[in-house]
């Protein structure tokens, strides 16, 4: 009876822990594309998860708002980051691109965001917010 129980024990701890594993989500999504942009903007590479939280806010609220995929939102950010620097001789990084995104971002659901992208990189050209 002893030897049942402590079968049946193991096996239900197992099943505990397989189902806890099963269930478990990555804390962070798309951190190959967060790092990316951390990486540019900082010159190194993150430690930690707490490194991209700022990055993962608004990464995350862009895609939940516009029609974009991942790769294509990092490679625009970068593209229109560099663009903005360039054109207003200052230094734009992608978190500032990424920032100036989400405060014109005033819908819910998704939408088409290619203006919002445009007016986003005029003003950090113009060195505003």
């Amino acid at each position: 009876m002893i030897r049942r129980t402590a079968a049946l024990a193991v096996l239900v701890t197992t099943g505990v822990v397989c189902a806890q594993a099963a269930t478990a989500t990555p804390k962070l999504q798309h951190r190959h594309e967060l790092s990316a942009l951390f990486t540019l903007d900082r010159g190194w590479r993150p430690v930690s998860d707490f490194d991209l939280q700022q990055y993962n806010l608004h990464f995350h609220k862009i895609l939940a708002s516009c029609k974009i995929g991942p790769e294509y939102l990092t490679n625009s950010v970068i593209a229109l980051a560099y663009k903005a620097g360039d054109q207003g001789q200052r230094t734009v990084t992608n978190l500032m691109m990424m920032k100036a995104i989400t405060r014109r971002i005033t819908w819910t659901g998704k939408a088409s965001c290619a203006k919002t992208f445009n007016v986003a990189e005029g003003y950090m050209e113009a060195g505003g917010p």
